[in-house]
């Protein structure tokens, strides 16, 4: 193998290394980066998006959400319970989403706040007199 070869294989896993090594500060140390998910929703206060497949849709009701990798912490699902995930008052670049019609995707409904109403019943007026 003459020079010129060499150190063009020299130079390929030098740019490698680097681009690994820059990969893994940005990923792992780091976290810049986005994450798209769910969050919990009430669907008497808001509206919520509900996954639905062939015309069922189910029970568990979400909104989305937009948060940087670095505001969320670090959790495993499978061995704790984890926090779901909010938006702080003071955090940048962190946004929930919730259903509307220019949000709402195939396989998804949205629910209505109205249609979770519950009537309140006011209590009978007692007496506070010992009945005799």
């Amino acid at each position: 193998m003459d020079k010129k070869s060499k150190y063009l294989i020299f130079g390929f896993i030098g740019i490698f290394a680097v681009a690994a090594y820059w990969d893994y500060q940005v990923f792992f140390i780091e976290r810049d980066f986005i994450v798209n998910s769910t969050t919990e929703c009430d669907p008497q206060t808001e509206s919520c998006f509900v996954s639905c497949d062939a015309g069922e849709c189910g029970t568990d009701y979400y909104a989305k959400i937009i948060k940087k990798a670095s505001n969320i912490s670090v959790c495993n699902g499978a061995l704790e319970e984890c926090k779901p995930l909010i938006c702080n008052s003071d955090e940048k670049g962190c946004k929930i989403i919730f259903c509307s019609e220019d949000t709402i995707q195939d396989n998804e409904s949205c629910t209505n706040p109205k249609d979770f109403q519950v009537e309140v019943i006011k209590p009978i007026a007692t007496s506070t007199k010992p009945i005799l």
